[in-house]
This record gives C-alpha cells, sequence and structure tokens, in this order.
C-alpha cells in the first residue's frame, strides 16, 4: 500500500510538471540578430572551405602522413 501511495504521487507530481509547459515550442528560434547576441559589424574575411583547405595542402599532409609526422606550419595568410 505503502508503495502505490509513492508511485500515485510520483505519477501526479510527473502529470504537473508537463502540464505546466510553455506553449510555444512550435516556435522557431530567433537568429543571432533578431535575440541582438553578437557584434554584426564584424566582416568576414579571407573565407576558405575545409575542402579547398586540405586541396591547397594535399601534398603536405600526404607527404608528412608518409614520413610518421603529422604536423607543417601554414605560412600562407588564410
Amino acid at each position: 500500500m505503502k508503495t502505490l501511495k509513492y508511485i500515485i504521487m510520483l505519477a501526479v507530481a510527473c502529470g504537473l510538471n508537463t502540464a505546466c509547459m510553455d506553449g510555444d515550442w512550435d516556435a522557431p528560434e530567433q537568429t543571432a540578430d533578431e535575440a541582438g547576441i553578437g557584434n554584426p559589424a564584424i566582416q568576414e574575411t579571407n573565407v576558405v572551405t575545409i575542402a579547398a583547405l586540405k586541396n591547397q595542402y594535399k601534398t603536405f599532409i600526404e607527404t608528412d602522413y608518409r614520413n610518421g609526422k603529422s604536423y607543417s606550419q601554414i605560412s600562407d595568410d588564410i
């Protein structure tokens, strides 16, 4: 009987917690501009994709891998 009482209390507590949820679950999230987060004055410069970077340094990556080295310094302004 005591166990049944605790199970019922737990079920009531879970029901109350789910009943008090907000109704805006379907509302879309705000972007950084809408929320006012960050500095919109910062401009992107020298944007390079990872694939382009790998392609540019392909010979260095393959050479270092074969020699057992895993690091190579990139001296270009990227």
